[in-house]
């Protein structure tokens, strides 16, 4: 998995939180979720929307990401030219000591939602597993808010054998099947295949469930359903079969099966998607399995999809 398909698959963007500085850190915090435990310098808190903490006041934050990939894998494709976009510029990258161990880390200038934002990336890990933070500051605040963010970040504690819950601290609970259990998560993002799974089989069937904050109202539910499934990058000739209206917990929904291939590989595949209206976002879930004998998960995607709960 590259660094840019890394981010392409992933389902939902999260965008800005704060902090403040000045004021002395208290005692490692864990980010409810993760192994990652941070010192909260004040006016932080841990954020409700997304794995992370957030300033109180200021449109500023860090956010986690743990990663079931190994960090030399990521590392080797972190760079500027793989983040090089419309409205991004370099401030600067580096190699870090982080955690104990070597880090990559990473200063962008970006247009966020019309707003210059800087961002700051920092990758660490080993063999197996890797951490990605990223942390979000206003341009105006950067002077203030930037070392605060850039200083809790690079003291950044990762305890790889800490007893973690997965769905702590998300906004939903789904439940796992006979032959769909917790994978990973990433960030909102709870991801669920079968035990033992190759990672590479794209035929292997996995389902990614996460919920969004987006503040614009969703006008017509079906064609915003449709729009997020064209949009996914890692699906090509995809082609509806069918799609219903339903609700969730009390929340309108929209579901639709549709076949499609993986990436260019042109391995065909079926796919069950469920977008969930919410008061201030959405919920999407997301299951694909290879066409041939696929009906076994289809079922199951449905129903792990109905059985989300809200919090």
């Amino acid at each position: 998995m590259t660094f840019n398909k890394l981010f392409s698959t992933l389902l939902f963007s999260f965008l800005y939180c704060s902090l403040s500085s000045g004021i002395a850190l208290a005692k490692p915090t864990n980010i409810p979720g993760t192994k990652t435990f941070f010192e909260l310098p004040g006016q932080f808190e841990i954020a409700k929307q997304f794995t992370g903490i957030k300033h109180k006041n200021q449109e500023a934050s860090i956010s986690i990401n743990e990663i079931q990939a190994p960090y030399q894998q990521i590392a080797n494709d972190m760079s500027f030219n793989n983040l090089a976009g419309n409205n991004i510029t370099l401030v600067r990258q580096d190699t870090v000591k982080v955690n104990q161990t070597e880090g990559r880390f990473i200063k962008v200038k970006e247009l966020v939602k019309g707003k210059n934002m800087f961002k700051r990336l920092l990758l660490f890990g080993d063999s197996s597993s890797s951490v990605l933070i990223v942390g979000l500051t206003p341009f105006s605040l950067d002077n203030t808010l930037g070392k605060v963010i850039e200083d809790t970040m690079l003291k950044v504690i990762w305890d790889k054998n800490a007893e973690t819950d997965l769905l702590q601290g998300l906004d939903f609970s789904i439940p796992e099947s006979k032959d769909l259990k917790y994978t990973s998560r990433v960030a909102n993002i709870i991801t669920l295949t079968k035990e033992k799974a190759n990672p590479n089989d794209s035929k292997s069937p996995i389902m990614i469930v996460g919920s969004a904050i987006d503040k614009s109202k969703i006008t017509d539910l079906a064609e915003f359903a449709k729009k997020k499934l064209f949009l996914n990058n890692s699906l090509n000739n995809i082609s509806i079969l069918k799609s219903e209206k339903t609700q969730i917990d009390g929340n309108a929904a929209f579901a639709i099966v549709a076949e499609a291939t993986f990436s260019d590989k042109k391995i065909e595949l079926m796919v069950y998607q469920l977008v969930i209206e919410r008061p201030n976002g959405y919920a999407i879930a997301q299951g694909r399995v290879g066409k041939f004998n696929s009906q076994i998960f289809l079922n199951q995607f449905k129903t792990l999809a109905h059985a989300i709960k809200f919090k």
